[in-house]
């Protein structure tokens, strides 16, 4: 079921280098560059990714790798996460019981179609 605690999202707190951040999220995400500008200089949401569907991998990986980049760039920012501000450890965590939950959901099925010996 589609959610929207399901999308992440940052709030840039400061940016020492503002297109150095406007690049670093253009790259991650579909948005144009205007709109993450205007995002960045009103403080407002910048929708990263949704963590839902076929693709919850790919979108996570992007996620952590933007964090990273921001991260080694000086950039300061806020997670959002399920409609609030996470720290990153706590957004990691929840990765981490998503992946666990995932991998028993596939197991158990596995099992139930004979799939596992």
């Amino acid at each position: 079921m589609k959610n929207n605690d399901d999308f992440v999202a940052i709030r840039v707190i400061h940016a020492p280098n503002p297109v150095a951040a406007i690049k670093l999220i253009r790259a991650a995400t579909r948005l144009s560059m205007a709109d993450i500008k205007a995002a960045i200089a009103n403080q407002l949401p910048i929708l990263i990714a949704q963590l839902y569907g076929i693709d919850h991998d790919e979108q996570e990986q992007i996620v952590i790798t933007l964090f990273d980049q921001l991260d080694n760039t000086g950039i300061q920012f806020e997670i959002i996460f399920e409609s609030e501000v996470e720290s990153r450890q706590c957004f990691q965590n929840t990765m981490a019981q998503w992946r666990d939950i995932s991998l028993k959901t596939q197991i158990m099925s596995d099992l139930e179609s004979g799939g596992l010996a």
